[in-house]
């Protein structure tokens, strides 16, 4: 008998496609232990997975839970993946203040790309107060002369920006050694501004806001004078990283001298933790850019006023910025209601559930969750089985933001581990195990950081 192969693959596909939607089953719970085995167990899988992104994203969540275990994860990973998720797993131990941190960061001081080497020299720099001063220093300065020996592909870049990235590396160093109190370091970090390369300059001026030496003003001064406004921003960025104790004048007197568009906008979101009605008013002028990333970033922290004459002014503008053309204007608009609170604008920021974007129903999911609670159970717990990983995995969050006993035992965390255990995504299956564990520790990874992100 002949069969019919499209029909074949189409029974195949609608058997497949009804497990997918079917609703997870509500049940009794494994006792708190095995939950917690399951989580690893599930973060073991996605750093061992053939997708980058998902090993990437793996990395990352590893990097918001931060404690030893999510350290020792990070450190034992195979280093035979690709370059980028090596990377994120440098850049991420580079952000955790922790010594297993500091030792698990380490191990990619001898890679060949630059990058990861300079997140190694970051890291070491922020957590150079865990340990012995004379012990950092002889660190670095091995660092330091290993960078000649630094085995680069020739094929790939010339003599030239190879001695660029050299001497890129060694000022950064230069400047790790400053930050310990080790004045070896200052002939490395002498006339950086004036090195001709845009990229060098653009990155110097970068990471002096991340290490913070002691002289980290006066570096920072001639970058504030260069020629490009981008290397001139990214000065910036440092300056108020830095905050040294003339910061609300200097902001003033960027904002009355530099007219670039990013000086401006900037110069007034640093200015707010100074003078808030000032910055308000001078951002709501900088919402004529055409640069929706410009657009996006005036909104975001227009989101974090806290005046309520401020918010009198910013909540009805955000309003009907949800309606504008742009999709990251309207996620960006979303995203600031939720942080401001504004409970008030549920209505609007439901309406944005039937959005076309598919970014803006997400981020509306994120926001509704934080703002009404339990009272957008019954839409989380149909959205868990979302035809979209991504809506998916933003509905898992909303889960773990219902701050209610009862209901995270006897309906949220059952839900949250169907989804774990029968997800087709493992990168959903990942931010379930993420979700368990942090409404197991009471919100102790989300309350790190109460910015609406999902």
């Amino acid at each position: 008998m002949k069969f019919d192969k499209t029909l074949i693959t189409l029974v195949i596909f609608v058997l497949l496609s009804s497990c997918n939607i079917k609703m997870p089953v509500v049940g009794k719970l494994p006792p708190r232990e095995t939950l917690i085995k399951y989580c690893w167990q599930t973060f073991e899988f996605g750093l061992k997975d053939k997708n980058e992104f998902v090993r990437t994203n793996t990395i990352r969540t590893l990097g918001r839970i931060g404690n030893r275990t999510a350290i020792d994860a990070l450190g034992s990973f195979d280093y035979g993946w690709k370059p980028v998720a090596v990377k994120t797993c440098a850049l991420t131990l580079a952000q955790i203040h922790d010594s297993a941190a500091f030792y698990s960061l380490r191990h990619f001081a001898d890679s060949k790309d630059f990058m990861i080497r300079e997140y190694v020299v970051v890291g070491i720099a922020r957590m150079s107060d865990l340990f012995p001063d004379t012990m950092v220093v002889r660190y670095l300065k091995k660092m330091m002369y290993s960078v000649d020996s630094i085995a680069v592909d020739t094929l790939l870049y010339d003599s030239t920006e190879i001695a660029q990235d050299k001497s890129e590396l060694r000022a950064k160093i230069g400047m790790a050694l400053l930050k310990v109190g080790d004045r070896s370091g200052e002939a490395y970090t002498k006339s950086l501004a004036r090195n001709r390369s845009l990229q060098f300059r653009i990155s110097i001026a970068k990471v002096i806001g991340e290490i913070n030496p002691p002289n980290s003003l006066d570096l920072l001064l001639p970058f504030l004078k260069d020629s490009s406004s981008y290397v001139r921003s990214k000065a910036l960025e440092s300056l108020i990283k830095i905050k040294p104790n003339d910061i609300e004048s200097r902001l003033r007197h960027i904002l009355a001298s530099d007219k670039a568009e990013d000086m401006q906008v900037h110069a007034a979101i640093g200015l707010m933790k100074y003078d808030e009605w000032t910055s308000v008013n001078l951002l709501l002028k900088l919402l004529d850019s055409g640069d929706e990333d410009v657009l996006s970033r005036i909104i975001l922290a227009l989101g974090e006023v806290k005046s309520k004459p401020a918010r009198d002014k910013v909540i009805p503008l955000l309003r009907s910025l949800t309606t504008q053309p742009s999709d990251w204007v309207r996620i960006s608009s979303v995203a600031s209601l939720g942080n401001l609170k504004d409970y008030e604008s549920i209505d609007i920021i439901e309406s944005a559930l039937h959005d076309p974007s598919q970014e803006v129903r997400e981020i509306s999911v994120g926001v509704l969750s934080r703002l009404k609670g339990k009272l957008m159970l019954e839409d989380l717990k149909q959205l868990v089985t979302d035809d979209t990983y991504s809506m998916r995995s933003v509905a898992i969050s909303g889960l773990g933001s219902i701050d209610d006993e009862a209901l995270q035992n006897e309906v949220i965390l059952p839900l949250l581990l169907d989804r774990l255990k029968n997800d087709a995504e493992l990168i959903v299956r990942v931010r379930a195990a993420f979700t368990i564990l942090d409404v197991l520790s009471g919100g102790k990874y989300t309350k790190q950081n109460d910015t609406i992100t999902d």
